[in-house]
């Protein structure tokens, strides 16, 4: 089942940045607060913790000589999404001004604050300079080629590759803070804000921005949560038929500790790998693949939670593979194939 969130999910979160931020006010849980407020929903809420968090922030490190562009970018965003659009230009070209224009390695935050105070062509050359193309620089060039274009299907496929990242990392808006311009949920809704725009339509509120990007979780629907028995020791073989037409025999495996292998596609140039470990009743994922064909570079990642049960941690290797898997065999194909492996075990 694919992660979700409901409004009693969402107001909890509130709940619980609202007693941190009464305990210790605090730019990162005033920052995490007023977004749980603005995907409420309750956006008076939300502008006022925004501005809060943004002077938290510039009292505890700007004015303290620790400033950098990546601070001053992350205060003009939180003024961007405050609602106060002078202020957040003079601290976004404040951070542009730190930076090196030229230089790969700051190329996409570059593109981010070009974007940010509406340089949509500039935004786009310097993401081409990037050292690294990554899913959040992907989707900040489309939205400036929809802006530039007046093209909303590019803003909707930055919607959607947006909606697929926030499925894999399963981080709820109120947990989000410290960015260097915006986070992730906010450039979600920037996406739906340029879509309904050049559509000529109405800005959907949060909730429908939810159901829409498929992030919405039905009021009191199971969350499949609960602890489960580890599946019977063994080895499972599949056969599918991947991108391209070769067929692929992926395997499951399961140890005597009940540690899970799934090779989800085991060809000698991709390897593509995910580890179910079980500890202390739970079980950790763990990604593996070879790095363009070289057996001597291993990209490996853990996702951050961890799961009761092989069928909720397949559907979290399931999301993070659709949003972040190498191509070949590509995302969707991938998860596809998780999926067909969790049903055999």
């Amino acid at each position: 089942m694919a992660w979700g969130l409901d409004r009693a999910q969402l107001e909890a979160g509130r709940e619980e940045m609202r007693a941190r931020a009464e305990e210790r006010p605090t730019h990162r849980v005033l920052e995490q607060l007023a977004r749980a407020h603005r995907w409420l929903d309750e956006d008076d809420e939300a502008r006022q913790r925004f501005r809060a968090a943004a002077a938290d922030l510039d009292e505890r490190i700007e004015q303290r000589g620790r400033g950098s562009a990546h601070r001053r970018g992350q205060t003009g965003g939180l003024l961007r999404l405050a609602g106060d659009d002078e202020a957040a230009r003079d601290w976004l070209e404040r951070a542009l001004g730190s930076l090196d224009a030229a230089s790969p390695s700051d190329a996409g935050q570059v593109a981010e604050l070009r974007y940010l105070l509406g340089d949509d062509a500039g935004a786009q050359e310097a993401a081409a300079r990037a050292e690294e193309v990554y899913s959040r620089l992907e989707s900040v060039v489309d939205l400036a080629r929809a802006r530039e274009r007046a093209d909303p299907d590019a803003a909707a496929a930055a919607r959607d590759r947006i909606a697929l990242a926030l499925h894999a990392d399963r981080t709820p808006p109120s947990d989000e803070s410290g960015q260097r311009s915006l986070g992730a949920w906010d450039w979600l809704e920037e996406a739906f804000r340029v879509e309904a725009g050049l559509r000529g339509e109405a800005v959907p509120s949060h909730a429908e921005m939810l159901e829409r990007a498929g992030l919405s979780r039905e009021a009191g629907a199971a969350r499949d949560d609960a602890p489960a028995p580890a599946p019977a020791q063994g080895r499972h073989e599949i056969v599918r038929t991947a991108p391209g037409g070769a067929q692929v025999e992926p395997t499951a495996e399961v140890d005597e500790h009940g540690n899970v292998v799934l090779r989800v596609d085991p060809r000698e140039d991709i390897q593509l790998c995910v580890r179910l470990l079980a500890q202390f009743g739970e079980l950790v994922v763990r990604i593996e693949w070879i790095v363009d064909g070289d057996e001597d570079e291993v990209f490996e990642d853990d996702l951050a939670d961890r799961y009761p049960s092989v069928g909720t941690a397949c559907d979290a290797a399931a999301d993070w593979l659709r949003a972040y898997a190498p191509d070949p065999p590509g995302g969707e194909w991938a998860a596809e194939t998780v999926r067909a492996l969790a049903a055999v075990l």
